[in-house]
């Protein structure tokens, strides 16, 4: 498994002379979640049909962990969180449910999943 990457330039400062660059990965495709099926039943011998309502399973119970103000650990994969964002207040009491917002869900790589990735080969 290659990870493939491109050189990008860097923007520079107005005035600044030096050209530099950077590198960023570069996304080859799209996994689907019948792709990840398929992938998973291939490797697995299990029958799609069981993989596909795992899958189902496991959003609904991360979905209402998540509801509830839970993280969800998925060793190997990451842990994930709710965010939430409200108006900036001077003092404690002014803030109100209903100003308060949902933002979005915060994940965080495992570190097993971070080692592996790490190792990974890149290719240009």
């Amino acid at each position: 498994m290659a990870a493939l990457y491109d050189l990008f330039r860097t923007p520079q400062p107005k005035g600044e002379e030096k050209v530099r660059y950077h590198a960023r990965s570069v996304v080859t495709g799209k996994m689907s979640t019948q792709d990840l099926v398929r992938t998973i039943a291939r490797r697995n011998a299990f029958k799609e049909g069981l993989v596909t309502g795992v899958l189902i399973a496991l959003e609904e119970a991360v979905r209402d962990a998540l509801a509830e103000g839970k993280s969800v650990q998925l060793d190997g994969i990451g842990a994930f969180r709710i965010s939430a964002k409200s108006p900036s207040v001077r003092d404690r009491h002014e803030i109100r449910a209903e100003s308060i917002e949902f933002k979005g869900v915060v994940y965080q790589a495992d570190k097993k999943l971070l080692k592996k990735l790490y190792r990974m080969k890149k290719n240009r």
